[in-house]
């Protein structure tokens, strides 16, 4: 039949006899346990094995760089391995911009002919002066100070246009250096502008 036995001083509970003799009795719990009060913590455990050697650290190289169609995803490709990467780029173009406003009418050569003294230009117009073209820049009445290329002030009034030639000019072609034996003019009449072909090679 079942009986009761206390444990710890807790609430009875009701067990069943299985041996004949209590003494000696195997008590079966019938109905609920009871949890005991924690133990002790153990002693700490050995450390464990090393874990297998690491594959060392990755690299990452920029590979190629393509645009594509507009519109489309960006794409970022390893053509490498997985510890040395080679990242190659597929970039969108961008979407066509709108067209812009139309710029302001630019503004033509007037051409005026030879400069002369007590000429009222404007900005844009245009004269011929010693072998050269000139385009005023600032408009005025001419005077001396102002003549292209010569005045004193002809830079705050004029930019050159075309550079000429002056035949009547003095270049740099100074005898002294170059034809020191002074037989050029047996080739070469600068005061008649002839050759004369026969006279061969000078040195």
């Amino acid at each position: 039949m079942p009986s009761t036995v206390v444990i710890n001083n807790q609430d009875s509970i009701p067990v069943r006899v299985i041996s004949d003799t209590l003494s000696s009795a195997r008590i079966l719990l019938a109905e609920r346990s009871i949890q005991g009060p924690a133990g002790a913590d153990g002693p700490q455990g050995e450390p464990g094995p090393p874990g297998p050697p690491g594959e060392g650290s990755a690299t990452v190289t920029i590979g190629t760089t393509t645009t594509g169609d507009a519109g489309t995803d960006a794409i970022v490709v390893n053509s490498g391995t997985t510890t040395e990467a080679i990242l190659d780029f597929t970039i969108p173009r961008g979407e066509q911009g709108l067209q812009g406003t139309d710029g302001a009418d630019g503004q033509s050569f007037v051409w005026r002919g030879a400069w002369s003294l007590g000429l009222t230009l404007a900005y844009m117009e245009c004269v011929s002066h010693n072998w050269s073209a000139y385009v005023c820049i600032q408009s005025h009445l001419t005077t001396a100070l102002t003549e292209p290329g010569v005045g004193a002030d002809w830079e705050l009034y004029w930019q050159v246009l075309a550079q000429g030639y002056n035949p009547t000019a003095v270049g740099d072609m100074k005898s002294l250096i170059y034809d020191p034996r002074g037989i050029a003019s047996d080739v070469y009449d600068a005061a008649t502008l002839t050759g004369n072909l026969d006279a061969g090679v000078f040195t």
